[in-house]
C-alpha cells in the first residue's frame, strides 16, 4: 500500500464542508435523527420501538414500521403526528408508512410441540435403521426438538 505524505489528510468535518452534496446529506440525516428522537419520546412503548423515520422529501414524512400491525397502529396516529412535526417541518403535508421487505428467512425460531418419551424413542429407533445419512440426521434432529421438557 502506498501512503502519500505530501498531502495533508483532512478531518471528516473539513471534508464534509468542502463538498456541498455531502454537507446537505449530513444535515438531512441529522434532522431525521432529531425527528426520530422526538417521535420516540412522543409515542408510547412498544409502538415507539417498531417505527423509524426513514426520510422526508416532497412535503412527505416517510416512516418504516416493522409489520402491518405496527403500520396500522401508526396510521391511526397520523393526524397527531402531523401536528407534532408542524413546527419542525413547516411544509409537511402527508405521512407515508411503509413496511420494509421481510428477509426470506424467518428471524424467529419456532419451537415444536413436545412429544412423549415413547414417541421420541420410536423416532430414534427408526433413525438408527435408516441407511441414508441425511435422512437419519433429519430424524435425529426432529427427535431432539420433540424431546419432552424442551
Amino acid at each position: 500500500m502506498i501512503i502519500r505524505t505530501s498531502r495533508q489528510l483532512n478531518s471528516i468535518s473539513e471534508l464534509l464542508e468542502s463538498s456541498d452534496k455531502l454537507s446537505r446529506l449530513c444535515n438531512h440525516i441529522e434532522q431525521l435523527g432529531k425527528l426520530q428522537i422526538k417521535l420516540h419520546d412522543y409515542l408510547e412503548a412498544p409502538l415507539n420501538e417498531h417505527v423509524i423515520i426513514a426520510d422526508y422529501r416532497q412535503k412527505t414524512l416517510v416512516f418504516h414500521a416493522d409489520s402491518a400491525a405496527w403500520t396500522t397502529k401508526l396510521r391511526y396516529r397520523t393526524p397527531e403526528i402531523l401536528k407534532l412535526f408542524k413546527d419542525d417541518l413547516p411544509g409537511l403535508r402527508t405521512i407515508r408508512i411503509k413496511n420494509p421487505p421481510v428477509e426470506t428467512r424467518a428471524q424467529t425460531t419456532r419451537r415444536a410441540a413436545g412429544a412423549s418419551s415413547d414417541t421420541v424413542d420410536s423416532i430414534r429407533q427408526v433413525a438408527d435403521r435408516i441407511t441414508d445419512p441425511p435422512l437419519r440426521s433429519a430424524l435425529l434432529r426432529i427427535a431432539d426438538r420433540l424431546r419432552p421438557g424442551q
